[in-house]
């Protein structure tokens, strides 16, 4: 995963799959039924009505994928028209990771020895990966203070929030 949308590859890192964040959602949920061996569970999450829209959600255990409902304007002028939530490191053998190779399960210390440096947003340990200027849109990995891990990973989110 990373501030342009996700791949996924080969464990020699051949690219099999690639969606950017504007993209369809529809190849990129068979592709992920395809390398998850099993279809999603399809839920909803609200938006705040305003700088979120509201989503459908395409969900395996440990990776959410979100397609925004938009109906105001085209696809590609989103900021967010998909997004990726990780809360594991690997679904089977499919390893969940950023560019960077950060993943669910690394801890503050890795982060900091890595050169990421923590911040407090919302009561949880913030790192921010990936940072993408052109695009304003940035990876996110936090956790809970006091746990001293990284439980969650998210992307797209803007770098003004």
């Amino acid at each position: 995963m990373s501030s342009a949308g996700f791949e996924i590859r080969t464990a020699a890192g051949e690219v099999l799959f690639a969606h950017a964040w504007t993209d369809v959602i529809d190849p990129a949920v068979a592709a992920l039924t395809e390398a998850f061996g099993s279809a999603p569970t399809i839920g909803e999450r609200a938006g705040d009505g305003g700088h979120y829209a509201d989503q459908v959600l395409y969900e395996w255990a440990g990776f959410t994928l979100g397609d925004s409902i938009l109906t105001e304007k085209p696809r590609a002028e989103y900021f967010r028209a998909s997004s990726v939530d990780l809360t594991a490191a690997a679904i089977g053998d499919v390893q969940l990771t950023t560019t960077a190779g950060v993943s669910v399960g690394w801890t503050f210390d890795q982060a900091a020895a890595a050169g990421y440096t923590p911040y407090s947003w919302n009561g949880r340990t913030t790192f921010d990966f990936d940072v993408s200027d052109a695009a304003g849109t940035l990876v996110m990995a936090s956790g809970e203070e006091s746990g001293g891990v990284v439980t969650t990973i998210v992307a797209p989110l803007s770098s003004v929030i």
